[in-house]
């Protein structure tokens, strides 16, 4: 079915698609013109990834329809999609890390006649011709992208950045008519930022459209024409980004609500200082101090800290991609920290491994498979205290107790309950071992309104028992609402931390939607809570 309008090039009407019965995707629609820059951007669980796996062929639509250059692509699996002229790339680089970075460049080129077994056997010399030409057009974007020196090395053994170049480089081979990328700026320092801008640029002249989804919004508003926000599986809005940063639409969505809009001035006297562990606090159970992480050779977080007391609960919130989940995972030895040290109680438990940290006091629940599904709460709770030499049940029924929506389904299977109800269970099970600390992953993502309530007053409970509890929010309203004390992370730095009503009180828009930096009477009211408010 041809489009109407012929300068669209990506046309997606009213899209859907479910994980079970929850709507990752929720009747999407927007357009795309051909020759654009485009953003796909929204909070955490927005719905972004899962739609441009639909768009490309990864996952069949359950709903709606996509037009691409005027074709209905809907159903279309991912090597015809990619066939047709729509590349994609992902947010976690997969370079083809056995081959040279030349092969990888040879891969994606369409309709290559040695591939054909006729032509291999019969007519090797079209095959070889083609490939000359193949290897000439790939050392050519080599050079343009800067790894022609490296075309002869495993592409494993690149830098994180220079696997973000032959990404974008190798998708370029696959005759894109339109691009779409996954988060290209994530974990990339400064100066490749401004490269991959500059590449990204050139290769819009050269004819190629491209969709992004990226959390760097300053990104985003330097080099895309159009920007589409997603929430909840749904288009919330669209145009440029200095107009969108004023969208009340889009600021709730973000930030969760309306009390974080209202920034105040500090009182006089106070000073800027950068985020550390005022003396009024408590005694800490968990101190993370300067912790740099990541995944392979990429940080995601620098230099980050934080501290929590027991019975008081922590929040970390921040932009998409700015390294809350990454800081849990660090840790709770998930991750192998580059630098920085994590105590326990005291204990450095820097260099332990997962399963010891978890024996000596605490406790990580994911924010997804946080649950057997296939085991009643009642047995999920056992497994969570798998390691008591005696008591399990006693145990289990104890932790019921603190849990009375659970304790009503102890028989039903986790796979039947709600997503609440999973949260919940996720926390309960993490008590069984009566913890110093539980780290809390998103407990209240994708939940109702009234259920984020009943998940959050749980979470108080859990504090009142004496534990430290640290939770990653994306919702800043709930964090500032029910949490003792706030840390705020940009970029995967700490920005600001202070009690939790008077960060509330910053600009905090600004910080979580980009643009200009924040001025000084604007950095006095983000840093007073330092001083001890």
């Amino acid at each position: 079915m041809r489009s109407l309008t012929p300068e669209i090039i990506l046309e997606v009407s009213s899209v859907s698609y479910a994980f079970g019965g929850v709507k990752a995707v929720d009747g999407s629609t927007f357009t795309l013109q051909r020759g654009l820059i485009g953003a796909l951007i929204g909070p955490n669980g927005a719905g972004k990834t899962t739609l441009i796996n639909v768009a490309s062929g990864a996952l069949g639509a359950q709903g709606g329809r996509i037009s691409f250059n005027g074709l209905d692509i809907t159903g279309w699996p991912s090597h015809r999609v990619a066939r047709s002229g729509l590349i994609r790339t992902f947010q976690i680089s997969r370079e083809l890390g056995g081959m040279t970075v030349l092969e990888n460049m040879l891969v994606p080129p369409p309709d290559q006649a040695g591939e054909q077994l006729f032509n291999a056997v019969f007519r090797p010399s079209v095959g070889r011709k083609q490939d000359r030409r193949l290897v000439e057009l790939a050392l050519t974007q080599l050079e343009n992208f800067g790894l022609y020196s490296s075309r002869d090395q495993y592409a494993r053994n690149l830098s994180g950045g220079q696997k973000r170049l032959l990404e974008l480089a190798r998708g370029v081979m696959g005759e894109p008519k339109l691009m779409v990328l996954d988060e290209p700026f994530a974990g990339v320092n400064p100066a490749l930022i401004e490269r991959l801008e500059e590449h990204i640029r050139e290769l819009r002249q050269g004819g190629i459209t491209f969709l992004m989804v990226e959390h760097n919004l300053n990104v985003v508003e330097r080099i895309c024409d159009h920007v589409v926000v997603m929430a909840e599986g749904r288009t919330l809005a669209t145009g440029r980004m200095a107009d969108l940063r004023r969208n009340e639409e889009v600021i709730t969505a973000y930030l969760g609500g309306a009390l974080t809009k209202r920034a105040q001035p500090a009182p006089a006297g106070a000073q800027p200082t950068t985020g550390g562990m005022p003396s009024e606090r408590g005694p800490a159970v968990l101190v993370a101090e300067s912790i740099t992480a990541g995944y392979g050779k990429v940080p995601v977080i620098q230099d980050v800290t934080l501290q929590a007391e027991p019975g008081k609960v922590v929040a970390m919130v921040g932009p998409n991609g700015a390294g809350k989940s990454t800081m849990l995972k660090a840790v709770f030895g998930l991750l192998r920290n580059k630098s920085g040290r994590v105590l326990l109680a005291g204990e450095d438990i820097g260099a332990w491994p997962a399963f010891r940290i978890a024996r000596n006091g605490m406790a990580y629940v994911p924010q997804v498979i946080n649950v057997f599904t296939s085991m009643t709460v009642f047995e999920n709770l056992e497994m969570g205290g798998y390691t008591l030499k005696k008591g399990v049940q006693a145990r289990a029924n104890e932790v019921l107790e603190i849990f009375p929506d659970l304790k009503t389904a102890r028989s039903k299977k986790a796979g039947n309950l709600s997503g609440g109800q999973r949260n919940m269970l996720g926390m309960a099970r993490a008590l069984m071992l009566e913890p110093k600390v539980v780290l809390l992953d998103e407990p209240t993502a994708g939940l109702s309104p009234a259920y984020t309530a009943i998940v959050w007053d749980q979470i108080r409970r859990v504090a009142a028992l004496g534990t430290a509890v640290v939770v990653v929010e994306q919702n800043v309203d709930l964090a500032v609402n029910h949490a003792d004390w706030v840390y705020v992370l940009v970029a995967g730095r700490n920005r600001l931390d202070g009690k939790a009503r008077e960060v509330g009180l910053v600009d905090l828009p600004s910080i979580f939607l980009g643009g200009q930096g924040p001025t000084e009477p604007e950095l006095r009211a983000e840093r007073k809570v330092n001083e001890g408010g």
